[in-house]
């Protein structure tokens, strides 16, 4: 049985990754030689694997074909749908959002225009649709909700509704929550997001720093949930005059319950649907915890294939599987060897995910989750149970979990105070594509067999020296400039074949969007995750063009992240705070910060970079101080323009004599402050890029100028429709390519 179970997961992998699934079935094709199963079952293996790959495909088109078609549309247009609520608005930084479902597809609410925005509370979700219109924006997470973005939403627009029962279990989860955020309690944010899935009422900056100390799987919902919950539910049931079978009923009604007021997580999912497999069939089967999974595995994927995609999903199931496969290396010891044990097998059996998905190792899970662990799973979970309990059956009585609460949360702000310094080392797993995720994959089961055979030490130095070795090997040094998708901002990366780097600009969000999603992190949304699959860790050169916002803002983030070894500016034009701010940063840093006019050239590898000075004197316009860079290889040359006017541009001309210029990067994002028609004639590039956020607020790039550089037969690439845009460059040739 469990044979025929792996060889329909193997198909379902071939779906997703050929050569990893390849290994795997030769793995289970070996085990079946060493058991001596006879030839015909071979061949139902083999029938059994194809059709676990018909099923993928088929299940993944029909799925997609099903989603509503605005989902994937390149030019969202505005709609009117009936929406239900499914939790509480929130309101965070200026942004109003709420977790919506219409016509059976899941919506995450959203509106920046407050003032017009509708809160209702719990009663009013439950016995209330409302009919809006909005633009749907896909997420940029695969599987994840798209965004509905409204302007408006008021009581006029909401119709009665008759409750069915998931909006009653939503209902008592929404009064919950009401009730625990109006309540004294310390952490009650944290106890909304540990019980009720709903992460996004914790702090950003707290699930920043619970994401680095590898802890952010105890606030997902999950097995350790599922468990404690199950736990506590069957003691309080069995202490009760009541035979077994009605026990084991009640808790068959109960867990699904727990399910939807949960939110529905995939690993929620998969411990549930486990807990009740094992509680049907126990009576009359012994069926092994691994068919059991097994065959969740495959109830879930056949009703929800969209949950391959969920990373929580690919982590659940990964770590359950090697947690029950290798029980009897780690059952007998004591609970802290368990404990760390187990966060070892979790961590080897997920490298594959981490590098796919992440592309960086999270070692530091490995000692913090023999802290936080037992903090949670002994006294936090349980009381946090108990405090959403009260606040529906007895809300008065919620004052009694105020100093319990406040004990066990400085206790966990203590752990983090001692491990919070160590976050600030990163291990970055370059991307390799498939292969990649091939070597890892085999080097997992190697490690797993050491794990087996007790030798833990050994596999743990394997383990890191994968890590160390992988960061140096697959890392592929090739000539290339990246014009980075963020969003309405400038950032520009120059890589060389021998490993230097420069980048211009930082990105940031501009003064005026400050208020709105202050939150968002364009460093590790869209920087971060670029500089983790390349590899990078450390850049030699950073030349701020001039100092606006969206030039220089992710610089604080920046050098938190990776090495910084010399700031290039225009100290003529140079706001005094910020200049301060990038001072103090290079002095706690150790990086150089000199002035572009002391740099006359700068050579980095094939690529030699010169810089302009095209200044307008006593301007007020920072723009117009903007640092003009010439970036050339061999016989290329690119002109990268920051922010600069078109007075800057008739200096430019007047001043110095320009090369034959074959890419343009556009001034000012497209604005028609820049790119005049005299400009564009003189220097005729062949390609032009442009950098700017998809429907930003300044409506850029201009029309009139996307118009001008088609008149000109200038190709044309902007990172709003073309996500990031890396040009590699090859003797006197170059490649352009759209990357996300």
């Amino acid at each position: 049985m469990i044979y025929l179970l792996l060889s329909y997961v193997i198909g379902q992998i071939f779906y997703h990754h050929l050569y990893t699934a390849c290994f795997l079935f030769l793995t289970l094709t070996c085990s079946m030689v060493f058991k001596k199963y006879p030839i015909p079952f071979y061949i139902l293996i083999v029938f059994v694997s194809i059709l676990g790959y018909n099923v993928e495909s088929y299940m993944l088109k029909e799925y997609n074909s099903q989603q509503h078609p605005q989902i994937n549309s390149p030019s969202p247009i505005s709609i009117k749908m009936n929406i239900d609520f499914n939790s509480l608005p929130l309101i965070k930084n200026n942004q109003y959002t709420a977790n919506i479902t219409s016509n059976h597809n899941h919506f995450i609410l959203s509106s920046y225009n407050l003032k017009r925005m509708y809160r209702p509370n719990a009663s009013f979700i439950l016995n209330y649709s409302c009919t809006v219109e909005g633009k749907i924006k896909p997420s940029s997470i695969k599987g994840a909700p798209a965004y509905f973005t409204i302007k408006t939403l008021q009581t006029a627009q909401c119709f009665k509704r008759k409750p069915n029962l998931m909006n009653r279990i939503e209902y008592y989860k929404n009064i919950a929550t009401e009730r625990i955020m109006n309540s004294n309690i310390h952490g009650k944010r944290t106890i909304i997001a540990l019980i009720t899935g709903q992460t996004q009422f914790l702090d950003h900056n707290y699930r920043e720093i619970i994401r680095s100390l590898g802890i952010s799987h105890l606030y997902a919902i999950s097995g350790t949930h599922v468990g404690i919950f199950t736990f506590l539910l069957n003691n309080l049931l069995k202490r009760m005059p009541i035979p077994r079978f009605i026990v084991k009923l009640t808790l068959l009604i109960i867990l699904p319950v727990f399910l939807i007021f949960t939110g529905y997580s995939p690993s929620a999912e998969r411990a549930v649907f486990m807990t009740m497999l094992g509680l049907v069939f126990s009576k009359w089967l012994h069926i092994a915890s691994l068919h059991l999974l097994l065959v969740t595995y495959l109830l879930l994927s056949f009703f929800e294939p969209q949950l391959h995609y969920h990373i929580g999903f690919q982590f659940s199931f990964t770590i359950c599987f090697l947690l029950i496969f290798l029980q009897k290396c780690y059952i007998h010891l004591s609970f802290i060897k368990v404990l760390f044990i187990t966060s070892f097998l979790s961590t080897i059996g997920t490298l594959a995910i981490s590098y796919h998905h992440l592309n960086e190792f999270q070692w530091l899970g490995l000692i913090t989750n023999v802290f936080f662990i037992p903090l949670y799973c002994t006294l936090i979970l349980p009381f946090a149970f108990w405090t959403v309990l009260f606040s529906v059956m007895a809300p008065k009585l919620l004052f009694l979990f105020e100093a319990p609460f406040y004990i066990l949360f400085h206790l966990e702000q203590c752990l983090i105070f001692i491990f919070n310094p160590m976050t600030a080392i990163h291990f970055f797993i370059p991307h390799a594509g498939e292969v990649g995720y091939f070597i890892f994959v085999v080097f997992m089961f190697i490690l797993m067999l050491l794990c087996k055979y007790n030798r833990y030490f050994l596999a743990l130095s394997m383990m890191f020296v994968l890590i160390y070795m992988s960061s140096i090997f697959m890392t592929h040094h090739v000539n290339r400039m990246t014009v980075i998708d963020v969003g309405q901002g400038d950032s520009i990366l120059f890589e060389s074949q021998n490993g230097k780097k420069l980048m211009i600009d930082t990105g940031g969000k501009n003064e005026r969007l400050k208020a709105f999603n202050s939150t968002y992190n364009i460093s590790e949304k869209r920087i971060l995750p670029l500089f983790k699959k390349r590899g990078i860790r450390t850049i030699d050169y950073l030349v701020l063009t001039h100092d606006h916002q969206d030039h220089i803002g992710e610089l604080k983030h920046l050098v938190d992240a990776i090495k910084i070894k010399q700031i290039i500016i225009n100290p003529n034009k140079f706001d005094k705070e910020k200049l301060k701010t990038i001072i103090q940063l290079s002095n706690e840093r150790d990086i150089k910060v000199q002035s572009y006019l002391n740099q006359h050239q700068i050579q980095l590898g094939e690529f030699t970079f010169k810089f302009y000075n095209t200044d307008i004197q006593n301007s007020d316009d920072t723009n117009e101080h903007s640092i003009v860079t010439l970036a050339s290889f061999n016989n290329i040359d690119t002109l990268l323009m920051g922010d600069a006017t078109e007075l800057n541009e008739k200096q430019l001309l007047s001043k110095y004599s320009l090369p034959t210029i074959e890419l343009l990067k556009v001034g000012h994002h497209g604005s028609k402050t820049s790119s005049s028609e005299n400009f564009l004639r003189t220097i005729h590039p062949k390609v032009a890029l442009i950098s700017s956020g998809q429907n930003n607020i300044y409506h850029l790039p201009h029309p009139e100028i996307i118009k001008r550089l088609n008149s000109l037969d200038i190709k044309t690439y902007n990172t709003s429709k073309n996500s990031h845009i890396s040009i590699i460059f090859q003797d006197n040739h170059y490649f352009i390519t759209n990357e996300k």
